[in-house]
């Protein structure tokens, strides 16, 4: 099962509910949307307190407090959890070389808004994609230093699910969080059994650089290590004006410009139905 520390998932609550200080996350006169180990649902709590990367939340009933230290509760398919986040998630945190859980962490979150809270982080730290390669203020206070490998461990604790061999879909329980990964063709596993990325192709030309895009469907940092090479600006503005990506100067984050679907040709009956029904089509 997997964890999450998103407040929604637990409670009803609207805006009016919630109160958000540098400290805290707090929700007044909520019910529970769900049953958990601890408490029932439409169990009615005064209070709720929640602290950006704690690991538990208080509750507080009249006269009553108790700590929710949460848990692995959840499937992948209730967070929306699909193989693309998994393999996205893990090839960052590899890349980025720390968690992004750890506090001092100054990386702009690469994750969708319901990932970031599934994940516990501070609120105000939810930005565009980056890859947490980037801040606000320049790189990471912790650095980025790829890390030479990682354990199973590492990847769950990241994660956050209890075990790689967690099913990604209950409909098609034979395909888990390890098998995914491997088929991805992005890790490599040594025979220690830790992960590390597979030697990519190194991007030195227009070509490359395509490609490598293409492999980060969230977007890539225009200062992602892996391509900076000297005609990079060149390739990069070729490419937009090619029309085969978009590149976002604002976040000085490329992304694949998105496919449009089209007919090229109409079939001659259909052509002839139309002209047939619309005025001043004949000469079209």
């Amino acid at each position: 099962m997997a964890m999450s520390k998103n407040l929604a998932r637990y409670f009803d609550f609207d805006k009016s509910m919630c109160i958000q200080t540098d400290a805290s996350v707090i929700l007044s006169e909520v019910s529970s949307r769900r049953q958990t180990r601890r408490f029932p649902v439409q169990r009615s709590f005064h209070r709720v307190v929640f602290s950006p990367y704690s690991r538990h939340m208080y509750l507080y009933q009249r006269q009553k407090q108790e700590i929710y230290h949460f848990q692995h509760e959840f499937s992948l398919e209730e967070l929306n959890v699909t193989p693309a986040v998994l393999i996205a998630e893990v090839v960052h945190f590899i890349v980025r070389g720390h968690s992004i859980k750890d506090p001092k962490c100054t990386c702009r979150s690469h994750l969708s808004y319901s990932r970031h809270l599934d994940y516990g982080l501070d609120i105000r730290k939810v930005g565009s994609p980056v890859g947490g390669v980037r801040t606000d203020h320049g790189i990471c206070v912790l650095g980025l230093v790829p890390q030479p490998c990682v354990s199973d461990k590492d990847i769950c604790n990241e994660l956050g699910i209890e075990s790689l061999s967690l099913a990604v879909s209950e409909k098609q329980n034979h395909r888990n969080v390890h098998d995914i990964l491997m088929s991805s063709g992005r890790f490599a596993k040594n025979t220690h059994g830790l992960w590390n990325l597979k030697e990519m192709e190194d991007v030195q030309c227009e070509n490359t650089l395509l490609k490598f895009i293409r492999q980060h469907r969230l977007g890539l940092a225009v200062d992602h290590p892996h391509i900076q090479y000297s005609r990079l600006k060149i390739d990069i503005r070729k490419l937009v004006e090619n029309g085969h990506i978009i590149h976002l100067k604002s976040e000085n984050m490329l992304y694949m410009m998105p496919k449009v679907y089209r007919q090229e040709h109409c079939d001659a009956d259909i052509v002839k139905l139309w002209r047939k029904f619309t005025p001043n089509a004949s000469s079209a």
